[in-house]
C-alpha cells in the first residue's frame, strides 16, 4: 500500500505472539526473523528445515475481507504464492516462500508487459467468480474522488473523521492543502464527468498495490504476485498508476496515435483481461484511463487508516502524495485541452494557487466556443506524462530548408515555456560534431593542466566545467547560432539575447551522481511564486551520447518555478541523448549529472543563452564565461557578431 516503511510506528512485537504461537502448529520453523513491521502489518520468515514460510498478521482486518485474501491464493496458485493456513477472524496467514526474487526497482517495458499480462488475465478470470468479490470492498471512481476532497476539508477544518487520523494533508501546511482543493474542486464537474466512465466497467479483483516490490520472477522466469492485502472490488484498472509513475501516461498511451512502450504494455494488459469474453477491448480502452485515475486516488486515500507520529514518515508520505497529486493535475490540463471542455475555472485555479504555468498552457488552448478547435499534438499530451521527457525532432525536410516549421516551432515553445526543458532530436549532424569530438579529445592534456592549477570549476565527483575559446570547430556558427536553436531562444529571451558562456562539463570514468540542483537561482527568491520569465537558457550538446552507462542527465521538468523542498517531491527524467541530438534548459530548473560507469571521458558543451543585462555570478569566480579572440570574432558572421558581444580576448 505504501512506499514507505515507518519503522517507529510499528505494533510492538509482542502483540504478534499469539501468531507465532499459531503459526508454529501449521508450520515448523527452526528460526524466525521479522521482515517488515508496519502499522498495517508486520511479516516473519519462518526458516524451516527444507524450506521457508511468511507468516503475516494483519493488524486492522476484516474477516470477510481476509477470507478474499485466502482464497485468491487458493484460486490463483501458481500466481500468487501458496497459502499454508489462515485464521481469516484474526487475520493471520502462513504462505510458502514463492522461490522467487523481488524486484527491488522499476519493472523495464518487457518485464512491466510481461507482468500486465498475467495481471489481466487473473482480473479476467476473476469478474465471474461473484463469491470472491462479495467478500472485498466495492470502490467506484467517482467515490474515490468525492473521498479525496473530503479528506481536503477534514484537513483544512484540522478535524479528521474516525478512522481517517492518518489523512495525509494533516501533515501539509492549511495553505497547500486550500490550494489542492481550489485546484479540485474547480476541476470537480469534468472530472467526475471523467471518472463516470471508468464506473462503466464490470467490477472485478484488483490488487490496488501492484509496485514493483511486490511483484517476485522466479527461476523459470515466471512472476508471482503477492501481498494481496489491499484488494478491492472495482473496475479493472485501479492498480495500473503503480506501474506507469501515476495516470496520465494511461492516458496518453490510449489517446496518442504513435506507438510507445507504455502503449505496447497497456495493450497486452487489455488484451489478456478481454481474453476470457467478460468485456469488451473497446469498452475497457475508453474507461481504463479514468479508472487508472481513481486508483491514483486511492493510493492516497490508503493513507488515512494508519496515521504516524515520526516527522521523517509523515514528510516521506507528502512527498508521494504530491506527487500523484501533480500528476492528477497533469491530467486535468490533458482533460481540458479535449474539444468542447470549459477550461476557464481550471485556468482561474491554476493562477490563483500559483500554477501559472498550467494555466498559461491551458490559456494557449482555444476556447470552447472556438469554431475550430485545435486538436492536441500527440507529442505534446505526451510529454505530460511524469516519466516522459518534452521532445521534439528535427524532420528530414525541415533540415533539407534549414529551419523549423513553424508548427513545429510553436510547438516547441509551449513545451519549453511548460516544462522548462526541451530535447532536440536530430539537430546536428554527425559533420559538426565529429570535428568538436577531437579537438576537444586534443586538449586532454590543457584541460588536465587547468583542472591542476585550479582554473576549472569542480562541480561534482570528478567532473569538472572548463571554458573553451571559440575558435576551430568550436566558433562554428552552425553550432553557436543553429538554425534550429537559435530562433527558438529568440523566441523564449527576445532577439538581444547574447551567448553568456561556452563551457565543457567532463565527468571521468567512475564519476559519481552529482547533487541535485540548479545552475542559477531565481531572480527574486523572495518572491512566493517564482514566476519570472525565463532570462537564461542552457543548450546541452553531447559529444558522446548519453545514456545509463555514460552518465544521463537527471531532470526535473517543471521545477524552474519550484523551490527545493517541492522540487525532491517531483517525478524525474533521464533522457537518452543520441549523438546529434541536443537538450535545452531553463537555468532555473533542477538536474544533475548521473555516475559516468563506462570507461570513457564523457563531455558535454554548454552554451548558455542570456537576455543582455544578466550576469552569472554563481560559475564564473575562478574562469572566463566565454573566450573568443578579436581576429576570430572579425570572422564571424557580420549579423551574428551581437550574438558573441560579450566575449573578449582569452585569459
Amino acid at each position: 500500500m505504501l512506499e514507505i516503511a515507518p519503522k517507529t510506528d510499528a505494533v510492538a512485537s509482542s502483540a504478534l505472539d499469539p501468531a507465532l504461537a499459531w503459526a508454529r502448529q501449521h508450520f515448523a520453523a527452526a528460526t524466525v526473523k521479522r521482515v517488515t513491521n508496519h502499522t498495517w502489518a508486520t511479516t516473519y520468515r519462518l526458516c524451516g528445515p527444507s524450506s521457508d514460510a511468511y507468516l503475516k498478521r494483519l493488524h486492522k482486518s476484516d474477516p470477510a475481507n481476509n477470507i478474499a485474501i485466502a482464497e485468491i491464493a487458493r484460486r490463483f496458485d501458481p500466481h500468487v504464492p501458496t497459502l499454508v493456513a489462515a485464521e481469516t477472524d484474526r487475520g493471520f496467514f502462513v504462505f510458502k516462500n514463492h522461490g522467487g526474487a523481488d524486484f527491488r526497482r522499476k519493472l523495464n517495458t518487457a518485464d512491466r508487459t510481461t507482468l500486465l499480462s498475467l495481471y489481466g488475465r487473473i482480473q479476467g478470470q476473476a469478474r465471474a467468480q461473484d463469491d470472491l468479490l462479495a467478500n472485498l470492498p466495492k470502490v467506484t471512481c467517482t467515490g474515490t474522488f468525492d473521498e479525496l476532497i473530503a479528506l481536503m476539508h477534514q484537513a483544512i477544518k484540522r478535524a479528521p473523521a474516525p478512522g481517517k487520523e492518518g489523512n495525509p494533508f494533516l501533515y501539509m501546511r492549511r495553505s497547500s492543502v486550500r490550494n489542492y482543493e481550489t485546484v479540485f474542486t474547480a476541476a470537480l464537474p469534468m472530472m467526475r464527468a471523467f471518472l463516470a466512465t471508468g464506473d462503466t466497467l464490470p467490477a472485478t479483483l484488483n490488487h490496488c498495490d501492484l509496485r514493483a516490490k511486490n511483484i517476485a520472477r522466479r527461476a523459470d522466469g515466471s512472476l508471482c504476485i503477492f501481498d494481496w492485502d489491499d484488494a478491492v472490488q472495482g473496475p479493472p484498472g485501479l492498480s495500473l498508476h503503480a506501474q506507469f509513475s501515476g495516470c496520465t501516461r494511461v492516458f496518453a498511451a490510449l489517446t496518442d496515435s504513435a506507438v510507445s512502450p507504455d502503449a505496447m504494455s497497456v495493450s497486452a494488459y487489455i488484451e489478456a483481461l478481454t481474453r476470457f469474453g467478460r468485456y469488451d477491448p473497446r469498452d475497457v480502452a475508453a474507461a481504463l484511463p479514468a479508472a487508472t485515475a481513481a486508483g491514483a486516488m486511492r493510493y492516497i486515500l490508503g493513507f488515512a487508516a494508519y496515521p504516524v507520529s515520526r516527522e521523517t514518515s509523515r514528510q516521506a508520505i507528502v512527498k508521494n502524495v504530491r506527487r500523484r497529486l501533480s500528476d492528477l493535475m497533469d491530467l486535468m490540463v490533458m482533460l481540458a485541452q479535449r474539444p468542447g471542455s470549459d477550461h476557464t475555472p481550471l485556468i482561474k485555479a491554476f493562477v490563483a494557487t500559483g500554477r501559472k504555468s498550467r494555466g498559461q498552457m491551458l490559456s494557449q488552448h482555444p476556447r470552447p466556443d472556438s469554431p475550430s478547435p485545435a486538436r492536441v499534438r500527440p507529442e505534446r499530451t505526451s510529454a505530460e506524462a511524469p516519466d516522459v521527457f518534452p521532445a521534439i525532432e528535427i524532420s528530414p525536410q525541415e533540415r533539407e530548408k534549414g529551419r523549423m516549421s513553424r508548427s513545429c516551432a510553436k510547438q516547441a515553445e509551449t513545451l519549453f515555456n511548460r516544462h522548462g526543458a526541451l530535447l532536440i532530436k536530430n539537430a546536428f549532424s554527425p559533420d559538426l560534431i565529429a570535428p568538436m569530438q577531437h579537438e576537444f579529445d586534443l586538449l586532454h592534456t590543457a584541460h588536465q593542466a587547468a583542472i591542476q592549477e585550479g582554473k576549472a570549476l569542480r562541480v561534482g565527483d570528478k567532473r569538472f566545467m572548463i571554458s573553451l575559446e571559440l575558435k576551430g570547430a568550436f566558433a562554428a556558427p552552425e553550432v553557436l547560432a543553429s538554425p534550429f536553436v537559435l530562433p527558438l531562444v529568440h523566441r523564449l529571451l527576445s532577439k538581444d539575447a547574447i551567448l553568456g558562456s561556452f563551457t565543457a562539463v567532463a565527468s571521468m570514468p567512475g564519476s559519481k551522481d552529482q547533487s541535485l540542483h540548479r545552475d542559477n537561482p531565481p531572480l527574486f527568491e523572495e518572491k512566493a511564486e517564482l514566476d519570472t520569465p525565463c532570462f537564461c537558457i542552457a543548450l546541452i550538446i553531447p559529444l558522446i551520447a548519453l545514456d545509463a552507462q555514460t552518465g544521463a542527465t537527471r531532470i526535473i521538468k517543471g521545477s524552474h518555478r519550484s523551490r527545493t523542498a517541492e522540487a525532491k517531491t517531483m517525478p524525474s527524467q533521464d533522457p537518452v541523448v543520441d549523438l546529434g541530438a541536443c537538450y535545452m534548459m531553463d537555468s532555473r530548473l533542477f538536474h544533475q549529472g548521473m555516475a559516468n560507469n563506462s570507461d570513457r571521458i564523457r563531455p558535454i558543451l554548454s552554451l548558455v543563452y542570456q537576455r543582455p543585462w544578466y550576469r552569472d555570478h554563481k560559475n564564473f569566480k575562478t574562469q572566463s564565461p566565454l573566450m573568443m579572440s578579436d581576429t576570430q570574432r572579425q570572422r564571424f558572421p557580420r549579423e551574428l557578431r551581437k550574438l558573441v558581444s560579450w566575449a573578449g580576448d582569452p585569459i
